[in-house]
């Protein structure tokens, strides 16, 4: 039995308007309110008309949500197309709780999602006709595998919509040639250089495509274009593994419950003092995760020794002896008169 050899390309993390850390922690069931996922297997383009249109298509859209799996499809036999099953997979989620398909790699965005696409075709050959004024009419195995599947993912955290996008080639072959599990992510082009030569002009193999768009990201497994010997427009263009998420509108999550350390003190959520209302319940609506000190009375400090009764009562006094003694002197003095 033949050794499965799988070749597993990097991962893609974005956030809406950037990338994203790495070894971002998965967090709790956050919600999304929308998103959209679709995939196919396979697309075939020739002197640029549409042969196999998006062979497996599958699409869902939050709301309402849920999985769709596409039919397994036989492509038809074309120009650089030999054999394929093609088909695709598109699942959406209120919740994060969709996980990754991928067998050898993870994505770099932790699971569970909120939308995930899977594009897949399985035993696939692609087959090369050239004719030219250097080449009789040639045919040539171009390239096969088990196995092609590219997927993307879509996950909100604290309020953000979070991409990610990646593939897997199993047991891949260049004109017949095994690429191994150990050869680089370029192994690709320095494959057909090599083994292609000097078709490599009119040749191109790309793998693990990622494009982030407006508010989302695709992944092509791999794209194969054949240029004409003189240049000029692609005679045909094979895209394989295709997926896309996007749209994920993300709500806002209180503090509380948004697994971030808001106030910095270390604690998070329920375990921080500022989620904890009056009655020493956990909040998780709380949007303020500042802990609240208890109120204390302020210190006067020492206190004067007292030296009568209440502190009015020597004021009174002297007052009305100033008021008397005043009255006594202006009687005295009426009577000097």
């Amino acid at each position: 039995m033949m050794k499965k050899v799988r070749l597993a390309a990097c991962a893609v993390a974005l956030t809406v308007g950037g990338l994203t850390p790495l070894g971002l922690s998965p967090a709790a069931a956050d919600p999304a309110s929308t998103a959209a996922a679709s995939a196919y297997g396979l697309n075939l383009d020739v002197a640029g008309a549409t042969v196999v249109d998006e062979a497996g298509r599958a699409q869902s859209t939050l709301p309402p949500g849920g999985n769709v799996l596409s039919d397994l499809v036989n492509v038809p036999a074309a120009s650089l197309l030999e054999t394929g099953a093609a088909r695709g997979n598109a699942t959406t989620s209120a919740t994060s709780s969709i996980p990754s398909v991928l067998d050898e790699r993870v994505q770099q965005v932790p699971g569970p999602y909120n939308a995930r696409a899977v594009g897949q075709v399985d035993d696939l050959g692609v087959v090369l006709d050239l004719d030219g004024p250097d080449l009789d009419l040639l045919e040539l195995a171009l390239l096969s595998a088990d196995s092609v599947r590219g997927e993307a993912v879509g996950v909100c955290r604290s309020g953000r919509a979070l991409y990610s996008g990646q593939s897997e080639v199993v047991n891949l072959e260049i004109n017949n040639q095994p690429l191994g599990l150990d050869d680089p992510v370029t192994g690709l082009v320095d494959a057909v250089n090599t083994l292609l030569a000097p078709l490599s002009q009119v040749v191109d193999i790309k793998r693990n495509v990622v494009t982030p768009t407006a508010n989302g990201i695709t992944v092509d497994a791999l794209v194969v274009t054949v240029l004409p010997l003189a240049g000029g427009d692609p005679l045909s263009q094979i895209i394989v593994g295709h997926a896309e998420v996007g749209g994920l509108q993300c709500p806002r999550v209180p503090q509380c419950s948004d697994t971030l350390d808001n106030d910095g003190d270390g604690k998070i959520d329920a375990q921080d003092p500022g989620c904890i209302n009056a009655q020493g319940v956990y909040d998780p609506n709380d949007d303020d995760e500042t802990d609240v000190l208890p109120r204390t009375a302020v210190d006067p400090g020492p206190e004067l020794p007292r030296t009568g009764g209440d502190s009015t009562a020597p004021l009174a006094g002297g007052l009305a002896a100033l008021a008397l003694g005043a009255l006594a002197l202006r009687r005295r003095s009426l009577a000097g008169r």
